[in-house]
């Protein structure tokens, strides 16, 4: 009439030793640390140009510097920083830093063109090399 509990809980007991077990979910993977950057030289009169270096990185309100630098053929040269000690990242990942610098100051190349790039350097997200600006200083 009424299975006794030891002839229901057999079957179930051989089923479930059948059947494997449920995989727990997984994680979410974190997303990878990306930085993205961008250089603008813009002259504004009197010798003197301003340097903007603006982009996105996956990190939000974080530490981060820059270096601007000339590119030569032998070895780079570190022309100047930019946000040092106060810079950050915004709290969407954003950052747009400037400085205002006389020529002089880029004009890495005694003769000819200046090749000059800069490298955005933000915490937990890495960095990231800027494009390229080639221009006589």
């Amino acid at each position: 009439m009424f299975p006794t509990l030891r002839h229901a809980f057999l079957p179930a007991l051989l089923l479930g030793c059948l059947l494997p077990a449920a995989a727990p979910a997984p994680s979410p993977v974190p997303p990878l640390p990306i930085v993205t950057a961008r250089l603008s030289i813009t002259y504004v009169g009197n010798g003197y140009y301003m340097v903007v270096v603006s982009g996105q990185a996956s990190q939000a309100n974080v530490p981060m510097g820059i270096r601007v630098y000339g590119d030569d053929t032998w070895f780079d040269d570190h022309l100047f920083s930019i946000g040092v000690g106060f810079a950050r990242t915004g709290f969407d990942g954003t950052f747009s830093y400037s400085q205002m610098v006389y020529r002089g100051t880029l004009n890495e190349d005694w003769e000819g063109t200046d090749e000059i790039y800069a490298i955005a350097d933000v915490q937990g997200a890495g960095s990231s090399r800027t494009n390229t600006i080639s221009r006589s200083f």
